[in-house]
């Protein structure tokens, strides 16, 4: 069975079949226009900026089918008239932000865990949340005024070229976590014996686990089912009686490398046959 859709799902599904009903030249307006307050309403409740989405287009097409263009219907400042609803959006609850934060905060950590829990360096990990939070809040600021900014080099460039701007950001946070890793003195450590270390890894990847599927929901099911095969195999890989093996041997490498996509493939597999089922 499918799950039903949220309000927002079938506003944005009936956008998607009003969009190709528009001309080419208007579809380009809509186009920036719906990126535009998409980026803008992140943290707005998404239910009411679909529906707003969805009536914009709405009375795009109706005007269209009465001869007016896009421009000549909203015109010719759609970022002006886009502010102006973004500041009529019904605002999220506050701890949607916090929420978001601690599911990038965590994921970082989680990476950074993967070696084992035995000595962990409170201030690297204090500092490398700082990071990772102020980059990715600043690249979605910039991903959101780069929609308009012709004029602007830099934003155009980034928003004609996402892909290249998301590896370029992406070393650009990995290369500021190692310079933090290597640089970050070891003043506030926390050591971790056997089982403590082990403790820490579940309790911790449980936790992380729980913010994933608040923040995603069913959705982020396949993400949360790598998650656990990495922690699974980190605390596997963290026994006395394995670290050896997963740390000093090439197939125990590739084995907590890759291993836990095994899980993911499982998952597939099961949903690849209840899909067929269902046929």
């Amino acid at each position: 069975m499918h799950k039903e859709q949220t309000p927002g799902e079938k506003f944005q599904t009936a956008t998607s079949k009003v969009y190709q009903e528009l001309t080419p030249a208007n579809q380009k307006y809509f186009g920036k226009l719906q990126l535009y307050l998409k980026t803008a309403g992140l943290f707005y409740d998404d239910d009411e900026v679909q529906e707003q989405i969805f009536q914009i287009a709405a009375d795009l097409l109706t005007a269209q089918r009465d001869g007016l263009t896009a421009e000549e219907f909203l015109g010719t400042k759609p970022r002006e008239m886009a502010n102006q609803l973004v500041r009529n959006f019904k605002k999220e609850k506050p701890n949607n932000l916090f929420w978001w934060s601690l599911m990038t905060v965590g994921l970082m950590w989680f990476l950074l865990l993967m070696d084992g829990a035995e000595s962990l360096n409170v201030l690297t990990y204090l500092l490398s949340a700082v990071v990772v939070v102020l980059v990715t809040f600043t690249a979605l600021k910039i991903f959101h005024f780069a929609v308009y900014e012709g004029k602007n080099a830099l934003l155009n460039w980034g928003r004609k070229r996402p892909g290249l701007f998301t590896g370029l950001l992406f070393i650009l946070v990995v290369s500021l976590l190692v310079v933090i890793q290597l640089f970050t003195p070891a003043i506030w450590v926390w050591q971790l014996a056997f089982p403590a270390n082990i403790l820490f890894l579940a309790i911790f990847g449980l936790g992380l686990t729980g913010v994933l599927y608040k923040v995603l929901g069913k959705a982020g099911i396949p993400f949360l089912i790598i998650v656990m095969g990495y922690l699974i195999m980190n605390i596997i890989a963290n026994l006395p009686s394995t670290r050896e093996f997963f740390q000093q041997t090439i197939p125990g490498i590739l084995l907590k490398s890759y291993g836990p996509l095994f899980f993911y493939l499982l998952y597939l597999f099961r949903v690849t046959r209840s899909i067929k089922k269902q046929k």
